[in-house]
């Protein structure tokens, strides 16, 4: 087995499918399975089979799949372990940070570089749900979380709805006006989807007073839902210290908060001087 053959294998059994692994694999599908029928004419045997429910392992694919996912786990680990000791024989930190949150990173990066001076940093910004996936994975050293325990605390907030300025003036708000659901449950908005905290917080909120908007548009990223919501004039979702230009921030009510992170190895924490790493909020315009 080669990494690439694991890949496939394991691919197909996660799907059930030829057709949703060749497009998870950003391969066509006829390239997929003229690849299994030469990889099981090699093995000697079919390892899967076809059925209503989709592709099913056989008995011999059971096995192969068993064996083909430690392998994959093995040099997963392998990989991790090797790049952890190349980067501590170098002094590497690797740093992750969600790209709606670099504004506000700024000056912690600068105070964790000049009290930790020997050290070289890396710093990668990604979707918030890449950036988990890959601390977890260990291709990250520390990374900014949204988290309610573990790490060192950088910051709290709260999260609520930023009304474009004209809408809530309409409405009749005040500044800051705390505001529920149902005030608001005739109007159109445009949401991030629940991979990250501002997301999830209206998926939870949605469900909670259980209203579904008869407006809803939902976007995988935060910056571009912001961008149609201003466009277009509807009301979108926010963290009190990251309030997007031309809107309003209103707390929810009854009011949810979040709590920022730096997360990672809690050995590696305890090293580093963390001294007046926090993170600091946006001005509002």
């Amino acid at each position: 087995m080669d990494d690439l053959e694991i890949r496939y294998i394991l691919t197909i059994a996660e799907e059930g499918s030829l057709s949703r692994a060749a497009e998870k694999l950003y391969v066509s599908q006829p390239a997929l399975s003229k690849f299994l029928k030469v990889h099981e004419r090699q093995i000697g045997g079919a390892l899967f089979e076809r059925t209503r429910n989709g592709l099913v392992p056989t008995r011999l694919g059971g096995i192969y799949i068993s064996y083909a996912s430690r392998i994959q786990q093995l040099m997963n680990e392998c990989e991790e372990k090797i790049h952890r000791s190349m980067r501590e024989e170098k002094h590497e930190l690797v740093i992750g940070i969600p790209s709606s949150r670099t504004q506000m990173c700024a000056t912690m990066l600068i105070e964790l570089m000049k009290n930790n001076p020997g050290y070289e940093f890396r710093v990668y910004t990604n979707h918030s749900g890449v950036i988990s996936a890959m601390l977890e994975e260990g291709k990250l050293d520390l990374a900014v979380i949204n988290s309610l325990t573990g790490g060192r605390l950088l910051k709290k907030e709260e999260i609520g709805f930023a009304i474009p300025a004209v809408k809530e003036q309409k409405l009749g708000l005040k500044p800051e006006q705390a505001v529920s659901l149902h005030q608001i449950k005739d109007e159109s908005f445009v949401v991030s989807d629940a991979s990250n905290v501002i997301g999830k917080a209206a998926e939870v909120l949605f469900r909670r007073d259980g209203i579904r908007p008869s407006s809803l548009m939902i976007l995988d990223n935060t910056q571009l839902a912001w961008n149609v919501a201003r466009e277009s004039g509807r009301i979108t979702f926010c963290v009190s210290d990251l309030v997007p230009y031309g809107f309003a921030f209103h707390p929810f009510d009854p009011p949810l908060r979040n709590e920022v992170r730096l997360l990672g190895d809690e050995s590696l924490l305890a090293s580093l001087d963390l001294k007046n790493v926090k993170l600091i909020p946006v001005p509002r315009t």
